[in-house]
């Protein structure tokens, strides 16, 4: 019993030692200004090998001319930086760390927060489905086409990552692949339910377990605004966007005043 403990000791000392490290070497990339697409695709291909589950980190060490310009770990109050985004250009689902949600079921509860005209504390149900880490699988091994573990991988089988760099763009319609999706997701888990509440005198809002304040909330929705990294198709945003857009840029609720992450 005691060398099994040490044995897995050891190994998350290890996983702890190989994020530390690569995500050194995705904070040394982003300083660097380079035209070469793709320059770091054998490191990647050599990461997903790795199964390093989720792997969001990696991802800016792809066809990208401007690395900072990809947002995809954002500030928390209650975790630290968590992966927030999009994981495939084929679809409008999301993800914030283990919950998986539709960018448009979210726009929609956004405009709901919106409309909040009295300052006091609002409480929200979302439907996400929650996967272990496990369940999840290997993004960066998808992405690379030589790993489709769980849900992630198996969304790849159907929704390869663009070869030409140029097609790695968000597509405005991928809403139309929620049924495809939704049946792919309920073979690892079911539909669960998480509480969202705005903490007016706090200026805080959390979602499910993960607590955010006014500005990490912001940058919430300027990246789902951008279309994430890859940024919309031939930029044009769903109309979900437009109207979370106008509905908090309209907003009495002080979580959303100056608000200014849509340029």
């Amino acid at each position: 019993m005691k060398s099994c403990l040490i044995s897995k000791v050891s190994e998350i000392r290890q996983k702890k030692r190989i994020k530390t490290s690569v995500c050194s070497a995705i904070s040394n990339e982003s300083r660097l200004k380079t035209g070469r697409v793709g320059a770091r695709m054998p490191l990647v291909v050599l990461l997903a090998l790795l199964d390093f589950p989720l792997l969001f980190w990696y991802i800016p060490l792809l066809h990208t001319k401007e690395p900072r310009k990809m947002p995809l770990l954002f500030q928390s109050l209650s975790h630290g930086e968590v992966p927030f985004g999009f994981f495939n250009i084929e679809t409008d689902m999301i993800l914030l760390n283990n919950y998986f949600f539709f960018a448009s079921d979210m726009s929609y509860n956004v405009i709901k927060l919106a409309g909040n005209e009295s300052g006091m504390s609002q409480e929200q149900t979302w439907p996400v489905y929650i996967l272990t880490e496990g369940q999840i699988g290997n993004l960066m091994g998808a992405i690379s086409g030589v790993v489709f573990k769980g849900f992630i991988g198996e969304v790849y089988t159907h929704f390869p990552f663009p070869h030409e760099p140029e097609k790695f763009k968000q597509n405005p319609e991928g809403y139309k692949t929620r049924e495809l999706i939704e049946e792919i997701v309920k073979r690892y888990t079911s539909l669960s339910t998480i509480t969202i509440e705005i903490d007016t005198d706090a200026q805080s809002l959390r979602i499910g377990e993960y607590r955010f304040n006014k500005p990490g909330f912001h940058a919430l929705l300027g990246y789902l605004w951008a279309g994430g990294y890859p940024r919309w198709k031939d930029t044009v945003r769903p109309s979900y966007i437009l109207k979370m857009r106008e509905a908090v840029e309209h907003s009495p609720s002080p979580l959303f005043h100056n608000i200014a992450v849509f340029d």
